[in-house]
């Protein structure tokens, strides 16, 4: 079984503490040079356990992998990218002093920081009555009062499960109390929550210079201490650790809440700009005090990552000021080259929000982002809008030999029918390339009106070619633009009814766009 480099050697019983008798399990108590005194908290990739290294006796926080890795080349990643994450140190990230596994499961020792995650802390301000609370009071409330989970039976009848409901009002952002809303929108919390993550980018700074990214910056995974001191843990192993282990299964692994649009499109030249993205996700969480991204099902969350933009913070917390709204969603921009370029970048910008500089970001412009529209447009539908511009065309083209062969009222107005047809085309056509329910009843509409005007136009052909005694071939030609339009019109109706599906869906996209907005 591996020990840590430089081990003392053990110290007698009578000096090793002694398991917390909150401390349960039956089979693993000691792992390695850890004894373990309770357990701090779970996730997606293990257990957390306080725990104590017997041979240099101080508190670690043990994380506690699984199962251990067996191919030699996930062994050789594994020590590459421990020694990396060994070299980081920094106030703002937790050390990591010891990583190893034995015949069973891997663990990572790391710092032991006394304080509760940024999650519980965001949580107990949401529910806050006092408008008074502030953000550090928060943490030591929960430092003060740890959270502990209530026991669970197994062998107990199953009771029915209740899914959430997939109501489209159940997408709505739950709405925060009058006393939360005041709270969020004091300048002294908005200056805390830049303090916090300004801190936490310059973390991050460090170790990117050193070639580490975190890749899993979420609120569960920054600390906050009893000084309110922020701290990052969980840097690149144990996300390095959750993806060999899938890597069979092809399985997107992590927290779709934030992760950036690059690591959802399963890009492989992810680099240290997806931190950025996700640490601007929860600058944008700490000031709007609710989840930056709104869904019901973990497919609908990836899709808005990768297809909508956030909705402005200001439009959350009215306290925030355009600077500051400039800063968060440069951050968080689905482009990633239109983030900062370093965490340092974005550390300075919220440096001059505190020290009341103008920034660097430029104002956020908030529109809908059509592309999954267009993404998902059937291809004939090109086809048919360019086929539309061309009958407007035509139509416009009539009006001159209208004009010159007018002798009565019913060649004026079919002439004046050509020419409004002709001009309300091209709006039409604009319309159904961008899938406007408007667009395409008018389109329907535009082509029988085309198709009456063609037979009135056939009729009108037969009739001058009457007069000026060359019958057989203006008939022809008259028959033929007749057929001509009228199969365009058939062919039209049918595209646009075969497209139905496609207009419905832009049409919920867009309702789904109007049920974001607050208010």
């Amino acid at each position: 079984m591996p020990q840590p480099a430089g081990e003392q050697e053990r110290p007698n019983e009578s000096t090793v503490i002694q398991p917390s008798p909150t401390f349960t399990a039956e089979k693993w108590d000691q792992i390695g040079d850890f004894r373990i005194e309770r357990r701090l908290g779970a996730g997606g990739m293990g257990i957390v356990y306080q725990a104590r290294q017997l041979s240099l006796n101080r508190l670690v926080a043990l994380k506690v992998l699984g199962s251990a890795l067996n191919r030699p080349s996930d062994i050789v990643r594994f020590k590459r990218e421990a020694q990396a994450i060994a070299r980081l140190h920094h106030p703002g990230i937790a050390e990591v002093y010891f990583i190893g596994q034995d015949s069973q499961l891997s663990y990572i020792a790391l710092e032991f920081i006394d304080g509760p995650p940024l999650r519980r802390v965001i949580d107990r301000l949401r529910s806050a009555r006092n408008v008074e609370l502030t953000l550090d009071n928060a943490v030591r409330e929960s430092v003060s009062q740890p959270e502990v989970g209530s026991p669970q039976r197994f062998d107990e009848p199953t009771q029915e499960f209740v899914k959430a409901s997939t109501d489209p009002k159940s997408k709505q952002p739950q709405v925060l109390s009058p006393e939360v809303l005041q709270l969020a929108g004091r300048e002294q919390h908005i200056r805390r929550c830049c303090e916090l993550v300004r801190d936490a980018a310059l973390a991050l700074a460090h170790a990117h210079e050193h070639g580490v990214v975190h890749r899993d910056i979420k609120p569960e995974n920054l600390l906050l201490d009893q000084e309110c001191r922020i701290h990052i843990v969980d840097f690149g192993l144990a996300r390095f650790y959750e993806d060999v282990t899938v890597t069979q299964t092809g399985q997107l692994v992590g927290t779709p809440m934030y992760m950036s649009p690059e690591q959802v499109s399963g890009r492989v030249d992810v680099d240290h700009r997806t931190d950025i993205y996700s640490m601007g996700l929860v600058l944008y969480e700490l000031l709007a005090l609710c989840r930056p991204i709104v869904a019901s099902t973990r497919e609908e969350v990836l899709r808005q990552i990768v297809t909508k933009p956030l909705l402005p913070v200001s439009w959350r917390n009215s306290g925030v000021a355009n600077d500051l709204e400039a800063v968060v969603h440069k951050a968080t921009a689905r482009d990633p080259d239109e983030r900062y370029s370093t965490a340092t970048e974005f550390a300075a910008d919220l440096q001059r929000i505190l020290d009341r500089q103008p920034v660097q970001a430029r104002p956020y412009r908030y529109a809908l982002d059509e592309r999954e529209i267009v993404a998902a447009r059937p291809k004939p539908m090109i086809t048919f809008a360019f086929a539309f511009f061309v009958c407007g065309i035509a139509s416009l083209m009539q009006v001159p030999f209208g004009i010159y062969y007018s002798a009565s009222v019913w060649d004026v107005a079919v002439t004046t029918g050509y020419l409004a047809l002709g001009i309300a085309s091209f709006p039409i056509g604009f319309g159904l390339l961008s899938a406007r329910p408007w667009a395409r009843s008018l389109g329907i509409a535009a082509f029988f009106s085309f198709g009456c005007l063609s037979s009135a136009l056939s009729v009108w052909v037969v009739h001058v070619a009457m007069r000026i005694e060359e019958r057989t071939g203006q008939i022809f030609v008259g028959v033929a633009f007749f057929a001509i339009c009228a199969a365009a019109g058939f062919g039209a109706c049918a595209m646009l009814y075969r497209a139905r599906k496609w207009f419905h869906f832009a049409q919920q996209v867009r309702n789904e766009e109007v049920a974001r907005k607050p208010g």
